[in-house]
């Protein structure tokens, strides 16, 4: 998808007119419209004030990525109770794995989280 396009959506998402966004990064709402309509595109650090107000990453909007999750996100703590460790550490460990340990692991992830749904479901039944 086109830079424009996702400048419309995010922006969308967030239920912003274009003069909201524009002000909010110091360009004018006709720049903006520019960019969403893909006549012109934003330079570097117009890139940069996007990604961080949307809270997306600069690969994201320059389709290199087809998460939006930003370096910020990306690099947070998760807590477990033996302690916490990095989205990006998890990453890495997946990305190190042979695909069908990916597999399982994603299979096994996915029961968890379904069987924790059906106990939410089940007590809210009980009440």
């Amino acid at each position: 998808m086109e830079i424009a396009k996702k400048l419309q959506e995010l922006r969308i998402e967030k239920g912003l007119k274009q003069t909201e966004v524009a002000e909010a990064i110091n360009i004018v709402q006709s720049t903006l419209a520019n960019y969403e309509s893909n006549a012109t595109l934003p330079d570097y650090p117009i890139l940069i004030k996007l990604a961080n107000f949307y809270n997306v990453s600069i690969d994201y909007l320059l389709d290199n990525s087809p998460t939006k999750l930003s370096w910020q996100d990306a690099a947070e703590n998760i807590e477990f109770s033996s302690g916490s460790i990095s989205s990006l550490k998890i990453s890495e460990m997946l990305k190190s794995m042979k695909i069908s340990d990916r597999d399982a692991i994603l299979y096994y992830i996915s029961c968890i989280l379904d069987k924790v749904e059906y106990q939410k479901s089940f007590k809210k039944r009980i009440k």
